[in-house]
């Protein structure tokens, strides 16, 4: 399974692992070179890299990772925002191209900046989320009882993720 839903219907995602979820996905719409426009989109051979947030389409969720795509961002500061619409704020201490949302991240809605001490700041032109919560993770299970026909079996669990009394 994956932490992403209907993972396994989108084929041009590329999964490195489960807990390593990285999403790059390429289009052929250009985007100017003033602009961060975080949406999905599908690079293929006649596309122009510009700058660009990648990931899965649809909702985002807590564990995947955003990565800001284009040469033109190569050497300039990036920096991830959370918050909710009109009212963002820098996330501390995440200055690179890809961001992991975490916890803390659910229910927010995450944006970018981008630019350097010489030029002028970028801001995304839109922002994504909110945030979902990654679907729980069965982390220890144990199963008592004999394995006979209708015999029943005992099973206890813990779990990470997700949220409380919420089931996919």
């Amino acid at each position: 399974s994956s932490l992403c839903r209907n993972v396994g219907d989108v084929l041009d995602i590329r999964v490195k692992e489960c807990r390593d979820l990285l999403f790059e996905r390429e289009t052929s719409e250009p985007i100017p070179l003033c602009a961060i426009v975080l949406e999905p989109h599908i690079h293929n051979q006649y596309c122009e890299r510009k700058d660009r947030v990648c990931t899965a389409p649809g909702s985002i969720r807590e564990m995947e990772v955003l990565t800001v795509i284009g040469s033109e961002v190569e050497g300039k500061e990036i920096v991830w925002l959370r918050g909710q619409p009109g009212n963002f704020s820098p996330i501390n201490g995440v200055e690179t191209r890809q961001y992991r949302m975490q916890a803390h991240d659910v229910g927010h809605y995450i944006s970018c900046s981008c630019g350097s001490e010489t030029d002028d700041i970028i801001y995304a032109e839109n922002y994504l989320g909110p945030v979902e919560p990654c679907p729980p993770r069965v982390s220890d299970l144990h199963i008592t009882g004999e394995c006979v026909e209708e015999q029943v079996l005992e099973a206890t669990y813990d779990y990470t993720g997700g949220r409380e009394g919420v089931t996919e």
